[in-house]
C-alpha cells in the first residue's frame, strides 16, 4: 500500500476536508493491473483482493502502470473515468481497490510503462483493476502558490506525454491524440497565465521560477508540434513550433520541427532559414544533418517538377498564340470553308484533304441526309412552273385566234 508516503507540502492545511469536490486538487498514488488469465476469476470481489497477496512473479497478474505523487483536478478528466468516479467517493487517507470495465478505463489498450514488470501490454477491451490511495486534498478555494501552479502544469504535460507514447492509435492517433493534445493545451494555458502573473508581481524576485516556467512552456509547445506532425497536420505543427521559437530562439528541437512542418507544406524558404539556424547552433547534431539532407532532396524534387510544369505551360501558350494569330497577306493563300489557307505553310497532303472535306460537305444526289430531297424538290418546282407557263401561253393564243375568226366573218 501507499500509506507510508509523505504528503506534498503544497497540500498541507487541507486535512479538514474529508472528501474531494469538483475542481478540487487531489494528491493520489495509484497503480493499474490486468489479469492475463480467465476473466471469470475476477468475478468475485474476494478474489480481486486476494490477488495482491499472491506470488509477485505470477505472470497472470500484470502491472502495466504506476503513478506516485500524482496531482489531478477532480472533474477535469486527468485520469480514466472509472478511476475518477471511484476517487470522487474516496475519503481522505483511504485506499481502495477498484475493478473497472474496459469502456471506462483503456478501451483501446495501452503500452506497459512499468520498468522491470515485463513487456506485456494491456490488450484492448480488457477490464482493469486500480489500487488507489487518496493522500491529500487541496480545495479550489484555497490560495494556490506559484510553485503549486507550476507542478500542476508539469503534471498535465506528463499526462500528455503518457497518452502520446502509450495510447497513440494508428497514424492519426485516435483517442490518444485527442487526450494528449487536451493535456498539452491545459498545461500551456496554465503556464502562459503563470508567466503573466510572475511578470506582474514585483514584490519578489521570481527570475528563477520564471525561467523554469518558460522552459516547461517551450517543452509543451514542442510536444504540441510533435503531436501535430505525427498527425500530419503541418500547419498547426508549424504554429506551435513558432511559439516555442519566440520564447527560446536557440531551441534546436523547435527549429527542427518548424523546418519539418514548413517543408511539408512547400515553404522551403522558411525551412531553410530554420535549418540554417539549427546548424549554426549544433552543426554536429545528427538529427539536424539528416533533416538537412531530406530538405535538399525535397527542394531538388520540387524544382524538377516545377520545371516540367513550366515547360508544359509555355508550350500550351505558344500553341494558343499560333492559333489566334491573324493570317498575313500572301499571294499563295485562298479561302476554304471560311478559313484562310496558306499554301506555302502547309503541305500538299493537308490541302488535298481540306479540299476533299469541302467536296464532301456539299449536298449531292447520293446524300442520304436530305441532299436528294432538296434537288428533286427544285426540279419539281421548275417543271410545275414550266407547265403552268405553257398552259397560260396556250390560253392566250387560243383567245386571240377566236377573235380573229369572228372579225373575218363580220366582214
Amino acid at each position: 500500500m501507499f500509506r507510508d508516503c509523505d504528503v506534498d507540502p503544497d497540500f498541507k492545511g487541507s486535512t479538514d476536508q474529508k472528501e474531494g469536490e469538483m475542481n478540487d486538487y487531489l494528491l493520489i498514488d495509484f497503480d493499474c493491473f490486468f489479469y492475463n488469465g480467465q476473466d471469470s476469476v475476477l468475478e468475485e470481489e474476494s478474489n480481486i483482493s486476494s490477488l495482491y497477496h499472491k506470488d509477485p512473479d505470477d505472470k497472470n497478474f500484470v502491472k502495466f502502470m504506476q503513478e506516485k505523487d500524482f496531482i489531478m483536478k477532480l472533474g477535469n478528466g486527468d485520469v480514466p473515468q472509472g478511476l475518477e468516479l471511484a476517487i470522487r467517493f474516496l475519503s481522505l487517507g483511504a485506499c481502495a481497490i477498484v475493478r473497472c470495465h474496459s469502456k471506462y478505463a483503456h478501451p483501446h489498450g495501452r503500452k506497459n510503462n512499468c520498468e522491470g514488470i515485463g513487456s506485456i501490454d494491456l490488450p484492448a477491451s480488457k477490464d482493469v483493476i486500480y489500487r488507489v490511495y487518496l493522500r491529500s486534498i487541496k480545495s479550489i478555494a484555497q490560495d494556490q502558490s506559484y510553485t503549486f501552479r507550476l507542478k500542476v502544469a508539469k503534471q498535465l504535460k506528463s499526462i500528455g506525454n503518457d497518452y502520446y507514447i502509450n495510447e497513440w492509435i494508428g497514424p492519426r492517433g485516435g483517442c490518444g491524440k485527442v487526450k494528449s493534445l487536451k493535456a498539452y493545451d491545459g498545461s500551456s494555458n496554465e503556464l502562459v497565465s503563470l508567466v503573466k502573473d510572475l511578470n506582474a508581481d514585483t514584490s519578489n524576485n521570481y527570475e528563477k521560477l520564471k525561467g523554469d516556467t518558460v522552459a516547461v512552456l517551450v517543452d509543451c509547445f514542442n510536444n504540441i508540434a510533435a503531436a501535430h506532425l505525427r498527425d500530419k497536420d503541418y500547419t498547426k505543427a508549424r504554429d506551435a513550433a513558432v511559439e516555442a521559437i519566440k520564447l527560446d530562439p536557440n531551441n534546436v528541437k523547435a527549429l527542427c520541427r518548424a523546418a519539418k512542418a514548413a517543408m511539408s507544406v512547400g515553404a522551403f524558404d522558411e525551412s531553410d532559414m530554420a535549418l540554417d539556424a539549427a546548424i549554426e547552433l549544433e552543426k554536429d547534431n545528427i538529427d539536424v544533418q539528416k533533416l538537412k539532407v531530406d530538405h535538399d532532396r525535397r527542394v531538388k524534387l520540387y524544382r524538377k517538377k516545377e520545371k516540367v510544369m513550366y515547360t508544359k505551360m509555355m508550350n500550351r501558350n505558344v500553341h494558343n498564340t499560333d492559333i489566334n494569330r491573324p493570317a498575313s497577306p500572301n499571294t499563295n493563300s485562298e479561302r476554304v470553308n471560311g478559313q484562310t489557307i496558306d499554301h506555302s505553310s502547309i503541305d500538299k497532303n493537308n490541302l488535298n484533304r481540306m479540299n476533299e472535306m469541302e467536296v464532301e460537305a456539299r449536298p449531292s444526289f447520293k446524300d442520304k441526309e436530305g441532299g436528294t430531297r432538296i434537288v428533286w424538290r427544285r426540279w419539281f418546282l421548275a417543271a410545275l412552273f414550266f407547265i403552268t407557263f405553257a398552259a397560260a401561253l396556250n390560253h392566250v393564243s387560243g383567245v386571240g385566234l377566236l377573235n380573229c375568226k369572228q372579225s373575218s366573218s363580220e366582214l
